[in-house]
């Protein structure tokens, strides 16, 4: 577990001193450099974390690029081929776990340098969010996701829309099933949503949080049970569904739109601001699909919403630099430091329920 204490630590006490103004720029390139290299070495070596197994049994199975063939339908193809091409140079799954995550801490800190003004503390966001149980456990959604920013979002923001629906149906198909669900971002793309708009938007999604459940009872009455999903919706609103209450999970993300929505609105930031409007719509369309189904299928409503939530790594410190008033920048500080920390040392506050990660396992000890 100490492993994981200085990790945090380190990561988001040194980012964060990078909002001094004192510090020279190439701080950020030089420790998101290191960072990437210490983290993609943790994650390579590893010997445990989610799915370790399963990922482990699936490398010994799938052949080399000369022999390709596909051995689980239920794994994307591309993930498959990466695996075939490794094969062709090692047998090694460390190795290949390695690669995967040193290609996946590459395209984090570049989407962090295209879209942040402040590198360093996005890189640290991504890490506090993604890299203890997305890098180190379900690792194909974070490389999709982070493939789909790099891609998509310049597609988005220039209107190539034809180009964009081809990137995210290539995305689902090759990457990760949840790609599809990006969809959603036209539904808000980055029209400028006012106050009064939005408080419309949030009644509705409180509706759809009420009434979700009945909802999808119509469905299963209406749907015929010979139909080839019929199953999979029963389980997933069943066996795989999660009665809750307003948590504090909900408050989390309903709380950090509101400041970034607040304070990007009010200082004419979202209005002038294509990029942090996409982004911000991007969240808040997370938010509708979270709320619509997290009391039926929880881990579809938290998973499926990935893509959504990383759009916050890049909002947050943008908006550190661009409002001018100091006390307003101290705030924003404080929400993105505590955030960050909150976030991170979940693998350290919840051991109950982390048993997959702790203690830490390595091939290097």
């Amino acid at each position: 577990m100490n492993i994981y204490i200085i990790l945090i630590a380190a990561v988001t006490g040194i980012s964060f001193i990078s909002l001094d103004k004192r510090i020279r720029k190439d701080y950020h390139l030089y420790f998101t450099v290191v960072f990437m290299i210490v983290l993609s070495v943790i994650a390579g070596s590893r010997l445990m974390g989610y799915d370790f197994g399963t990922y482990n049994n699936h490398f010994r199975l799938v052949p080399d690029l000369m022999e390709f063939q596909r051995t689980d339908n239920t794994i994307e193809i591309g993930y498959e081929l990466l695996v075939s091409v490794f094969k062709m140079f090692s047998e090694s799954f460390n190795g290949f776990l390695f690669l995967f995550a040193s290609i996946t801490m590459i395209m984090a800190g570049l989407s962090c340098f295209k879209y942040s003004t402040l590198p360093l503390v996005s890189f640290a966001m991504f890490f506090s969010y993604s890299f203890f149980f997305q890098v180190m456990g379900q690792m194909r959604q974070p490389f999709a996701i982070l493939i789909m920013y790099l891609v998509l979002v310049p597609l988005v923001l220039k209107k190539k829309y034809v180009w964009s629906c081809v990137v995210i149906i290539i995305s689902t198909i090759v990457l990760h099933k949840s790609c599809l669900l990006s969809f959603a971002l036209f539904f808000f793309n980055d029209r400028i949503i006012s106050p009064k708009k939005l408080l419309m938007i949030f009644m509705g999604i409180i509706c759809l949080y009420v009434i979700s459940a009945n909802i999808v009872n119509l469905m299963l009455v209406v749907i015929p049970k010979s139909f080839y999903l019929y199953d999979v919706i029963v389980t997933y609103t069943s066996t795989k569904a999660i009665k809750v209450g307003f948590t504090f999970g909900m408050l989390e993300r309903i709380g950090m739109f509101a400041v970034m929505y607040y304070f990007s609105y009010k200082y004419n930031i979202y209005q002038n601001n294509r990029t942090v409007r996409l982004f911000l719509n991007i969240y808040l369309t997370g938010i509708v699909i979270y709320f619509s189904f997290i009391s039926i299928a929880a881990e579809f409503a938290t998973r499926g919403t990935f893509f959504f939530v990383y759009s916050i790594f890049y909002i947050l410190p943008t908006l550190i630099s661009e409002i001018p008033l100091r006390k307003i920048k101290y705030i924003l500080c404080t929400v993105t430091f505590m955030w960050s920390l909150y976030i991170a040392s979940g693998i350290v506050r919840d051991t109950e329920n982390n048993r997959e990660y702790i203690p830490y396992n390595s091939v290097l000890y």
